[in-house]
């Protein structure tokens, strides 16, 4: 039981990281913001004012790859809780990450500085086609990680679990790689069209620290 929520929870985050990373990819290739740069400036911008100090005291100059991590570890945090949900509650699994998609298409369109109709599309396209692959991802993955459906009360010899432990272990290697290579890949071509820098940079806590550029 133990075994089967951990491969689930592990199927959620990887779904998660792949939908990450395929939005990261979408938005450097159309030159959009990134969705969780964009959560992080929603964050900030509606943060109680004590959080916001407490953050900087504790941080300083660290205070936005701080953000920029929490934001992607508790997004990671809540696909692991869809994966387990997915197994025993399929509607609420397909709730959570519909959510999860919507929120990173909504947070944006609302932090694309652009104000037309096209601009706000194109921002909210990386997260959607984002989440649609990672659903996939997450159905492969539990799929993957079932053990054989006709053995009931009777254990299942090594033999016949091999298979399944298997091929989970081969789609979470192409979910992980897929999720890193996208996310490289989005940030390698942003870098070339979009200043990446300026993007965290613009993820600024009000009251905080700011470096400015030398020359």
């Amino acid at each position: 039981m133990r075994t089967r929520t951990f491969r689930d929870g592990l199927s959620g985050a990887l779904a998660v990281a792949v939908a990450l990373g395929i939005a990261e990819l979408v938005a450097g290739l159309t030159g959009a913001i990134a969705p969780v740069i964009a959560v992080g400036d929603l964050l900030i911008d509606n943060a109680p004012g004590w959080v916001t100090h407490l953050v900087i005291d504790a941080l300083g100059t660290r205070d936005k790859p701080a953000l920029i991590l929490t934001v992607t570890l508790a997004t990671l945090g809540a696909g692991a809780g869809i994966g387990i949900a997915q197994r025993s509650r399929p509607l609420a699994g397909q709730v959570g990450f519909t959510v999860l998609g919507a929120l990173g298409a909504i947070a944006a369109t609302v932090d694309t500085p652009a104000s037309s109709t096209q601009a706000s599309l194109v921002a909210a396209f990386g997260p959607i086609i984002g989440v649609t692959l990672g659903w996939q991802a997450l159905r492969l993955l539990l799929l993957a990680g079932t053990l054989d459906a006709s053995a009931t009360a009777e254990v299942q010899p090594m033999t016949r679990r091999l298979p399944g432990r298997r091929a989970f272990l081969g789609f979470a290697a192409a979910a992980a790689g897929a999720s890193a290579t996208s996310f490289v890949a989005g940030r390698q071509i942003a870098g070339k069209s979009v200043d990446v820098d300026a993007q965290r940079q613009s993820i600024a806590l009000p009251g905080g620290p700011q470096i400015t550029p030398a020359g």
